[in-house]
């Protein structure tokens, strides 16, 4: 077991896990996932950086709230994943009275938030009792995991990945899956924004309307191959072959716009799990709807104006778009050139005609003066 001392909730991110000695990652590592046996050698830094920065920030949010758990240093969190792994069939009023016998005068409450903490740092799921008893930093956007006091941690686990989740009404895509279908197209040409999430649950959620759609994005790879080759993996394993083949599909490795799409979010991804690349969407049974939604987006028409005028996959509609722009400005200009030329006429016209009338007030009022018979004061000297 992994004799990290570290503080679990340090006041500032500069005591973050980035800044540990490459030795104690390898024993974070090892302690979430025994089975990899990672030396400090084999240890790909750059693919957990994600993931460590996951957890420095986390539980650097927790700072202020950290009388409340029962754990204050990262062996004894890991000491609670160990729990975890060892007694999946434990309800959550179970494992809390396990985990507890390695406490003393500690609350229930502190050890079930301990307990949470521990789910989200190894199976990042977004984990709440269902009692409500976590405190602290709450992220709005992240599905919220509920876990009944009578509900098995394994049970619990395995509900959140339905087959066919999702309520999208979409059956099998009349677009097939193939290299055009990339997370980097999907945002340059859909325009959709791009939501890198800690959470599985989340993953691949799509949310708001047309032409501001956002895509939810799970970020730590690595985590669900290590999950995967875990012999006892929490996790279904048809679910974490799934994750990891769409985000081999969207995010292919050696693509150009991939590796700048991910250098812009500061995210990396470990290279392909499986050789084999999914092409039908009936090979998919948890992440079908999502990526069937998204492969209509993506081939569908554009659903905003900006998106029609950056859209070139149409190259014909595309210039006929230009085109009315620039027929539609150039119109404008034109009749906003003749209102001002016209306008500068009737101006013209109107101070001739304000001349001439003023010259035939002054004839009008000479001729009156010569009249000796009606003489006019105040206009006639």
């Amino acid at each position: 077991m992994a004799q990290i001392t570290e503080t679990l909730f340090p006041s500032s991110a500069t005591s973050g896990i980035e800044t540990w000695e490459i030795w104690k990652k390898c024993e974070l590592v090892n302690a979430l996932w025994p089975h990899v046996s990672m030396h400090p050698d084999n240890l790909a830094e750059g693919d957990y950086a994600a993931f460590f920065y996951y957890i420095g920030k986390m539980v650097q949010n927790f700072h202020s709230h950290r009388m409340g758990f029962a754990s204050q240093d990262f062996g004894s969190i890991l000491r609670i994943v160990q729990t975890l792994r060892e007694n999946q069939s434990l309800t959550l009023e179970q494992m809390t009275a396990e985990v507890k016998r390695s406490y003393l005068n500690v609350s229930d409450s502190a050890v079930c938030r301990s307990i949470e903490l521990a789910i989200r740092l190894w199976l990042c799921l977004n984990v709440y009792a269902q009692d409500g008893q976590t405190v602290g930093t709450i992220t709005p956007r992240d599905t919220r995991v509920y876990w009944n006091k009578n509900e098995q941690l394994g049970r619990m686990v395995e509900s959140q990945f339905p087959e066919d989740r999702g309520n999208v009404a979409i059956g099998t895509s009349q677009f097939q899956i193939d290299t055009f279908f990339t997370l980097a197209n999907l945002k340059a040409i859909c325009r959709l924004r791009i939501r890198w999430t800690n959470n599985l649950r989340d993953h691949l959620r799509i949310e708001g309307r047309r032409g501001r759609r956002i895509l939810s994005v799970y970020q730590h790879k690595v985590c669900l191959v290590n999950h995967h080759l875990d012999p006892q993996s929490f996790i279904p394993k048809p679910v974490l072959s799934e994750a990891i083949r769409t985000l081999d599909i969207l995010l292919p490795l050696g693509d150009a716009t991939t590796e700048r799409l991910l250098a812009q979010s500061g995210v990396s991804m470990c290279g392909p799990f499986e050789a084999r690349r999914m092409h039908d969407l009936d090979e998919f049974k948890y992440w079908r709807n999502n990526l069937a939604q998204l492969l209509e987006i993506l081939n569908g028409p554009p659903e905003s104006f900006s998106q029609t005028l950056l859209d070139t996959r149409n190259i014909a509609q595309w210039a006929t778009v230009w085109i009315a722009v620039f027929g539609i400005f150039l119109l404008t200009i034109v009749f906003g050139v003749l209102a001002t030329v016209y306008s500068i006429k009737q101006y013209r016209l109107a101070a001739v005609s304000y001349e001439i009338s003023v010259k035939s007030f002054q004839l009008s009022l000479a001729v009156a003066c010569q009249q000796k018979t009606a003489p006019l004061p105040g206009f006639c000297d």
